[in-house]
């Protein structure tokens, strides 16, 4: 089973045995993962912010109380422009989203009634004869 030959089954199986061990550890790894990128982007953000902030104070020469609105409104623009063009554009992925779930759903029924059509008859009546007895159960199960 383990081979020197191939060492991928044996880190493999290394990590599988330390995620199955240690899964509280890479529980909050990924907790923490998530949290600093969360971070990052708020610091992202205020740093766009404060650089606004000067920019704005530096070439109107305007108080800072006047900068702050100043900064608020662009900033309240630019999210609002960002979310209208995300907004107008949820229209065309849930399209495309359906269309590749409908040819998906296609694909699917046409392979199954391939594969029906290919089965022997004796095959067919097992299938029907185990789809009928367990409908049955279900149906006495509700009931009782």
């Amino acid at each position: 089973m383990f081979s020197i030959n191939n060492p991928k089954i044996i880190i493999r199986y290394a990590l599988l045995i330390a995620i199955l061990i240690f899964y509280d550890f890479f529980w909050d790894l990924l907790l923490s993962l998530l949290h600093s990128l969360v971070m990052l982007l708020h610091y992202l953000f205020e740093f766009c912010e404060h650089t606004l902030d000067q920019f704005i104070g530096h070439i109107f020469r305007t108080d800072p109380r006047t900068t702050e609105i100043i900064v608020f409104y662009v900033m309240a623009f630019a999210i609002g422009f960002i979310v209208f063009r995300v907004i107008m554009a949820l229209p065309e992925w849930y399209r495309n989203i359906c269309d590749r779930l409908t040819d998906y759903w296609h694909q699917e029924k046409t392979k199954a009634l391939s594969n029906w059509r290919r089965q022997p008859f004796i095959k067919k009546i097992k299938w029907g004869s185990v789809f009928l007895t367990s409908s049955l159960f279900m149906v006495l199960w509700v009931f009782s």
